[in-house]
């Protein structure tokens, strides 16, 4: 099959067969792959892999959770919290890092879809730790 050129469409599908192809690799490997952001002309595109670590718990360990372990004690929160779950705004979420390179550091947190949310120091200090 030949293509005129490559459409958002086109990549959308793209994603889904690759994130499928993804989970062998991450089987055959013990690792994690995420598949980033994209960016596309009409005959190139660039999609943004990263590999990370499993830990003993199997978690990830990201950039963000290896930030996290460094830099949470200096804004007052335990390195240990790392995976834990806390209660914001009604909602159950997980810490799963620490983005220090924003103006202002904030904690990388998943909810139950998989989507990560950034919440400050300050919150998670004064949220409900579930676990």
């Amino acid at each position: 099959m030949t293509m005129s050129k490559i459409t958002v469409d086109l990549l959308k599908k793209m994603r889904g067969d690759i994130e499928a192809a993804m989970k062998t690799v991450e089987a055959a490997h013990g690792v994690k792959l995420s598949l980033g952001r994209c960016t596309y002309c009409e005959d190139t595109a660039t999609f943004k892999l990263e590999v990370a670590r499993v830990g003993d718990g199997g978690e990830a360990i990201t950039k963000d959770a290896a930030d996290f372990k460094l830099y949470a004690p200096m804004l007052g929160i335990a390195a240990d919290m790392l995976f834990k779950t806390v209660r914001l705004l009604g909602t159950n979420y997980k810490i799963v890092g620490l983005k220090p390179r924003r103006a202002k550091p904030v904690l990388a947190i998943s909810e139950r879809d998989g989507r990560t949310y950034c919440f400050t120091a300050d919150a998670i200090k004064s949220a409900h730790f579930v676990s």
